[in-house]
């Protein structure tokens, strides 16, 4: 039978079996290919912390508020991103045919029956790692244009996961003279030089805003991009700036601590912190460019070969072993960037 990978409990991955589902009409079965993980994102479900999972949002105040609703937790699915070939074609579908390859968005799974306007044809010369890579590289998109990245500019990425390694090379491609990337993890910063990162910084070593400030005259960042969700990173952006700077903040950043200070640098330098999300819309720059447009921008990308995917793309281990694999992400940053699979 087939299966997906779920977890049952905070920080339970299993492999849970599950029967196909024939597609009804404008539906296709998709029998999956490679699928891969969005470690960020997921981590807060995984481990129970996302604010979303315990309180209510009212889409109409647009806030979060407590409930005493009760919310199941889990189960919840795992991975984000699949390439398949289509099996089946159910009534009243057009322009997809059994045996086209496709991917789309959904859980890490053996097979998908979904609409058929929820998978797309594989470009030509594009590769699955390149494909699962284009939900980081959204986000990235919209970061460096909410960030206001442009040409000559000195940028720094905080936090080297899946989305800051792609925020590392769309900062080049739009220009930056510079391009700083942060991160604890040594792996991390090896790929980040390799694609694009002039210099890397541990921060457990070197006080990163003051060795930047070296690096740039004195000037300071124009642009820090912070998507680690740590808040001693958003402390450390915020310092990196020069004045009048911009912090793009992409990641749910957990709960501040003594590690953020809003007092000092973040004050006198006048710094301009935004939020970015590249599915929240309208964008910053609505009418003319939405999360359609900003999709297929990065894909084009990737066709063209600009962006690289495989160094981000690992470890991947065949899906019998997704569970075993998942349950080492937080242990083996080292190895683990983008959690990917097989299926058979």
């Amino acid at each position: 039978m087939p299966r997906e990978l779920i977890a049952t409990d905070v920080c339970t991955p299993v492999l849970r079996e599950y029967e196909d589902v024939e597609p009804k009409e404008g539906q296709v079965l998709v029998r999956t290919e490679f699928s891969a993980c969005k470690h960020g994102t997921e981590a807060a479900m995984f481990h129970g912390e996302a604010g979303w999972m315990k309180k209510k949002r009212d889409p109409e105040m647009r806030l979060f508020v407590e409930s005493d609703e009760e919310r199941r937790l889990f189960p919840v699915s795992l991975g984000n991103m699949f390439v398949g070939a289509v099996e089946k074609v159910g009534p009243n579908v057009e322009g997809v045919q059994v045996g086209d390859k496709v991917f789309g968005h959904g859980g890490a799974r053996d097979s998908y029956t979904l609409p058929a306007n929820r998978v797309r044809e594989m470009p030509e010369g594009v590769t699955p790692q390149e494909i699962v890579c284009l939900d980081p590289a959204e986000f990235a998109y919209g970061a460096i244009r909410d960030g206001n990245v442009r040409i000559g500019d000195h940028v720094g990425v905080f936090g080297l996961g899946a989305i800051g390694l792609m925020c590392v090379q769309l900062a080049k491609v739009a220009g930056a003279a510079q391009v700083f990337a942060i991160d604890p993890v040594k792996s991390r910063r090896e790929i980040a030089l390799a694609t694009g990162a002039d210099v890397a910084f541990d921060p457990t070593e070197v006080d990163v805003a003051l060795e930047i400030r070296k690096a740039t005259d004195k000037v300071g960042l124009d642009v820090a991009i912070e998507y680690s969700g740590a808040p001693s990173a958003l402390n450390e952006a915020v310092r990196s700036v020069g004045y009048g700077g911009t912090v793009a903040e992409g990641a749910v950043c957990k709960p501040s601590s003594p590690a953020l200070q809003l007092g000092d640098e973040f004050h006198w330098n006048r710094t301009n912190i935004i939020s970015t999300r590249a599915c929240s819309e309208p964008t910053l720059d609505h009418p003319r460019w939405n999360n359609r447009r900003i999709i297929e921008s990065g894909l084009e990308l990737f066709i063209q070969k600009r962006l690289k995917a495989d160094p981000i793309v690992t470890p991947t281990v065949p899906f019998a072993e997704a569970a075993e694999a998942y349950a080492k992400i937080d242990k083996d940053p080292e190895t683990y960037i983008k959690l990917s699979f097989t299926h058979p």
